[in-house]
């Protein structure tokens, strides 16, 4: 009887929690019909090239509009400006004037209907010549007293000011949602009842798991089960996931704190050091834009774009083998130790414990690099020897000559071709190298205390020691970004090469690269791109047993991992600083803890 009882209550909770979650829905839903676009001039609406956009927000009422800019904030960078009704002077609105002067685009949120005639003026003045979306969160009745307002780009009615209208307002302007609203009442002669116009998705929606049909109770339990018995063993001092099936961001979640002193709580929009993920983040991405283009070919001799391969061992090597491991490269060469003598001297034009002229690179404490240091690793490179067998052996040391080769190409450099080829028309603007030269380190989660090379707790540099002799820039290691940045950039791909209006990449250039190439040996590598295992095995395997052998991704040594997979339209990113305090910790490996959430969502989904 105590057993019936207890699952009686079990049933109901469970029913109840079904319930609750199927009204929240229905209250989503709701609010995102509601949204309606009165005016799209130019079809401005949904925006694109924001790489082109210097945008500045103007919000004006008495709240802070914090899930407003919270959803543009998702999308692209953008500086904001509140107006308070009532509250503001000549000189404060002279000040916001001179601090928009740059930009050309705005974007101005009516959440108050008490705006008097100075903000008027001002608003009036600030748009002429610039583009400017108006977002109307009130009863829309100034559209008659301030025509002015329909000669400008775009008009949105949220009919609302509550989280909701302001969220979705903010994704219906980026594309996250279509515009499909009509008008309940009349709100001006010009815009009667029943009218809306309509626009479509062109960048990833942020929902909630009952959307797909997935309870969030159900997977919130499951998912910080395994997540939380990471942070209780030590596996991680904190983590977070991301979720995103058919363009809609489901499932984002974070855990635990930066470090184990649990100071500071991980924040949904923290920078990691990607680690190997860069491989493919940022080396592969470029290489698939110039063999797009036709300027980068897999299967001519590799000295084609690395000249050194021409005189030694690597002058029959492809990058079609190099790219899926299967050159007979070395894994991997440990620069750093090679750099001191047996009597543990720093062998000249290496490392010096003071800086100079010639030892300007500053790498740790009292660690200093030559500034030709570069060109011993390509030497190094070019001259090691080949394993004596054939077959898959991960390497990374091709990977530290893509950045020369894309510069050599393209005529930009490593960060400059990436950023203007995808980051900065994603919106992807957190997405870089060298992190700690451009973001407060309270926003960058730290990796390693280094005891061994640099001397110093690993904070906003390069966790990786090649990467590092590499000033930070290299393309086995060294990019840095967060959840969302990097949900754009996969999305992306599985989007079949477009993302937001545009189009970066072609579907042929993406199968290629992320097709197996050497299935029939046994290797089961894409171009750069890792891929499941040809027959599954539950301990050596990084995935879901119910990834299709389709989908590819990338694991990162710092305990990171990002995984795509076409057939599903499913995008799995799991971010940790496992390294911290130290490498050694393998927890996150031995508990299996990113294959059993990454299983989750596929249990649930299917």
């Amino acid at each position: 009887m105590k057993w019936f009882i207890t699952g009686l209550f079990c049933w109901l909770a469970l029913n109840l929690a079904y319930s609750q979650n199927n009204e929240v829905l229905k209250e989503r839903l709701q609010a995102e019909q509601v949204i309606t676009l009165l005016k799209n001039e130019n079809f401005i609406l949904p925006l694109r090239r924001l790489d082109t956009l210097r945008t500045a927000v103007l919000y004006i009422g008495d709240d802070p509009g914090v899930p407003f800019i919270k959803s543009l904030k998702r999308y692209a960078t953008m500086s904001f400006h509140r107006i308070r009704p009532g509250f503001s002077s000549a000189q404060m609105v002279k000040s916001t004037a001179r601090q928009i002067a740059d930009k050309n685009l705005l974007i101005i949120a009516y959440a108050s209907s008490q705006i008097d005639n100075l903000i008027w003026d001002f608003l009036r003045s600030v748009t002429k010549g610039r583009k400017a979306i108006h977002v109307n969160f009130n009863d829309g009745k100034f559209l008659d007293t301030q025509s002015w307002l329909l000669e400008r780009a775009a008009l949105i009615h949220a009919d609302g000011n509550d989280a909701l209208s302001q969220d979705y307002t903010g994704q219906l302007i980026f594309g996250g949602i279509g515009a499909r609203g009509t008008l309940e009442k009349a709100v001006s002669p010009k815009f009667p009842k029943g009218y809306g116009l309509i626009t479509f998705p062109t960048r990833l929606k942020y929902t909630i798991p009952e959307e797909l049909g997935i309870s969030s109770d159900t997977l919130y339990r499951r998912v910080d089960e395994l997540v939380e018995g990471g942070l209780s063993a030590g596996a991680y001092p904190g983590a977070q996931v991301m979720a995103v099936k058919d363009g809609k961001v489901f499932f984002h979640r974070q855990y635990g704190f930066h470090t184990f002193d649990s100071l500071r709580a991980v924040q949904d929009n923290d920078i990691y050091d990607l680690a190997s993920v860069t491989k493919v983040t940022a080396a592969t991405l470029a290489l698939m834009k110039l063999h797009d283009a036709g300027l980068f070919q897999l299967d001519v001799p590799a000295a084609t774009y690395w000249e050194p391969f021409k005189r030694g061992n690597k002058k029959d090597l492809t990058f079609r083998a190099i790219l899926a491991h299967d050159a007979r490269l070395k894994s991997w060469i440990p620069y750093w130790t090679t750099t001191t003598k047996k009597n543990g001297k720093y062998k000249p034009k290496t490392l010096s414990r003071d800086s100079s002229e010639a030892f300007p690179i500053k790498l740790g404490n009292q660690v200093y690099m030559h500034k030709d240091y570069r060109q011993k690793i390509y030497k190094m490179i070019s001259r090691t020897p080949l394993n004596a067998e054939a077959g898959y052996v991960y390497s990374g040391l091709s990977f530290y000559l893509y950045p020369q080769i894309v510069e050599n190409l393209s005529g930009l450099s490593f960060p400059q071709f990436l950023d203007e080829t995808y980051y900065a028309p994603l919106g992807a603007h957190e997405t870089l190298f060298r992190a700690g030269e451009e973001f407060p380190l309270a926003r960058i989660i730290p990796t390693e205390k280094d005891t061994f090379f640099r001397m110093k707790q690993l904070h906003g540099v390069v966790h990786d020691e090649g990467a590092a002799m590499m000033q930070g820039v290299s393309g086995n290691a060294g990019l840095f970004s967060t959840a969302d940045d990097l949900a754009k950039i996969w999305q992306m791909l599985l989007n079949g090469g477009s993302y937001g209006g545009q189009r970066y990449l072609s579907q042929q250039t993406i199968e290629k690269f992320t097709n197996c190439q050497f299935c029939e040996t046994g290797n089961r590598r894409g171009l750069g791109f890792d891929k499941p295992l040809i027959e599954y095995h539950p301990v050596k395997s990084s995935v879901s047993p119910l990834a299709s052998f389709r989908s590819y991704g990338h694991s990162g040594y710092t305990g990171t991992f990002v995984w795509a997979d076409p057939e599903n339209d499913f995008l799995f990113i799991f971010l940790s600083n496992r390294v911290y305090p130290t490498r050694n910790n393998r927890k996150i490996y031995q508990m299996n803890i990113r294959p059993d959430i990454h299983d989750v969502f596929y249990q649930l989904l299917k």
